[in-house]
């Protein structure tokens, strides 16, 4: 199968979960033997096509250094030049990773369209609950009005849908009207490159990365990203039961001052332990470590770290976000949105029942794997292309 595959983000510029998407999903189609294009833009000039493994060509088209411009401009771009191919050159199936998209194309003789949907910036927008003045002052930004626009405007460019977890399907049933037959589920995997191979020692493990011995609660994510919440996590440490000796580790690039200076305020500076953006095999090393990892996001669209968390052994605290509901009996708790005092009541009780042995391994189940992904993803593209040629039968 010939695949275009068209996304904001890709190695080496990386900002998020919809980057990581990209290059597992373009990796192991390419390994299961698909033809694959990749097209994402650049601000530093266009780039002849690379050819990073075989099968996959990624073309790098330049856009302006207006954001919300550059990226429609991108988006014309692609799909008139993919629209007007012929012969050899035409694809079977366009994916695009997101739902903000914006293209012309010919709904009768043009191309199969799949779209991808993360957290959507309707769902955002909608969640934040933001007066007229900051969506104005947010104009171009996922809680202003572009960029919901161009949300709503790809969700009926596309012809199927693939959504990373329950809560973004229902999300496109109630802002979009998507009937749930077009939406495929299909949950992202856990990518273990950088992971210890094999069982490790726990303790010395603990004494390479110069972390404590008492039990260790983790954060992964952008630290000064409002809807991770770190300040709630901050908080509960603060209300753990007098004499607990834990420590919180905050993995993650992002500015520090705000979360480091609560930390101060509340007397926790000396157990809350910034590390900044590390490397895999460090994250790896720190996932084996931790005790428990703490997600208290306001809103994911899938929640990778808690995955990642329990391939690791980790007792997993989240808010009901992303793919929790579906998982909710891999986990220790479910706490709610913004309320440090439950936080701190989940927190305490794993404190009183460690379940980590000395000898600790990353494994990693199928039903979490890029590989069980890639198989479903694929099937979404099959489902496509039947449609459209079910279509043309009783035309």
């Amino acid at each position: 199968m010939r695949i275009a595959f068209i996304t904001f983000e890709y190695p080496p510029r990386l900002f998020g979960g919809a980057g990581v998407y990209a290059e597992n999903i373009v990796t192991n189609l390419a390994k299961l033997g698909h033809e694959i294009e990749v097209y994402v833009p650049t601000t530093d000039g266009p780039s002849v096509a690379e050819h990073p493994m075989p099968g996959v060509e990624i073309n790098r088209l330049s856009i302006s250094r207006e954001w919300f411009l550059g990226l429609m401009g991108f988006c014309a771009k692609v799909t008139r030049r993919l629209e007007r191919a012929k012969g050899q050159a035409r694809v079977d199936v366009v994916h695009i990773n997101s739902m903000a998209f914006f293209g012309l194309r010919d709904r009768v003789n043009g191309l199969n369209y799949v779209s991808t949907g993360h957290h959507l910036s309707g769902e955002t927008a909608r969640k934040a609950n933001l007066r007229l003045v900051d969506r104005l002052q947010d104009f171009n930004g996922e809680n202003g009005f572009l960029v919901p626009w161009a949300e709503r405007y790809g969700v009926r460019f596309t012809d199927r849908y693939i959504a990373v977890s329950m809560e973004t399907k229902l999300s496109l049933r109630s802002l979009y009207g998507v009937s749930d037959q077009q939406v495929d589920v299909v949950w992202n995997g856990v990518d273990v490159r950088g992971a210890p191979i094999g069982p490790q020692d726990r303790e010395e493990l603990r004494t390479s990365l110069g972390l404590p011995s008492e039990p260790i609660f983790l954060f992964v994510g952008r630290i000064d990203d409002p809807r991770k919440d770190l300040l709630s996590i901050i908080r509960a440490i603060a209300k753990l039961p007098m004499g607990t000796k834990a420590h919180l580790v905050v993995v993650g690039s992002g500015n520090t001052t705000k979360a480091e200076q609560l930390a101060k305020d509340l007397g926790e500076e000396e157990r809350v332990i910034f590390r900044g953006r590390v490397s895999p095999e460090e994250l790896w090393k720190t996932y084996l470590v931790a005790d428990t990892v703490i997600c208290a996001s306001k809103q994911e669209g899938f929640g990778l770290t808690i995955l990642e968390g329990l391939c690791s052994g980790c007792k997993v605290i989240s808010t009901e976000v992303g793919v929790v509901k579906e998982i909710k009996d891999r986990l220790e708790a479910i706490v709610p949105v913004s309320s440090p005092e439950a936080l701190a009541e989940a927190m305490a009780r794993t404190t009183k029942h460690p379940s980590k042995s000395r000898y600790v391994e990353v494994k990693l189940p199928y039903d979490l794997s890029w590989e069980r992904s890639v198989h479903q993803t694929v099937s979404a593209y099959e489902k496509v292309i039947e449609e459209r040629r079910n279509r043309d039968d009783s035309t």
